[in-house]
C-alpha cells in the first residue's frame, strides 16, 4: 500500500496554505489513505476576513447539528479582534 497521498491545503485569504500538522483522511469504505488534510490552527483562523470567518462558524454549526452536538458544546472559530 501506497503512503504517499495528495495534501489537503486550507483556501484563506486567495490562497492555499499548508500548515505544520496534518491529520490522514481515510476512506470509510476500504481504509485507504485518500489526503492528508492540514489543519487550521488558531494562528490561520486569525487571520480569517470576516467573510470567511461567518462560513467557517455556518460550516461547523451545520457540521454539529447533523452530527447531533449542540452549539453550547463546542468551540466556535477563534474570534480574533485585535490588529493582525
Amino acid at each position: 500500500m501506497s503512503t504517499s497521498a495528495p495534501q489537503l491545503l486550507n483556501y484563506v485569504g486567495g490562497e492555499f496554505l499548508a500548515t505544520d500538522q496534518t491529520f490522514p483522511n481515510i476512506s470509510p469504505i476500504d481504509g485507504r489513505l485518500l489526503s492528508q488534510v492540514c489543519e487550521a490552527d488558531e494562528a490561520l483562523v486569525a487571520h480569517l476576513d470576516p467573510d470567511e470567518r461567518r462560513a467557517l462558524t455556518e460550516l461547523l454549526r451545520t457540521l454539529l447539528n447533523r452530527l447531533g452536538k449542540t452549539e453550547a458544546s463546542r468551540p466556535t472559530p477563534h474570534q480574533h479582534s485585535g490588529p493582525h
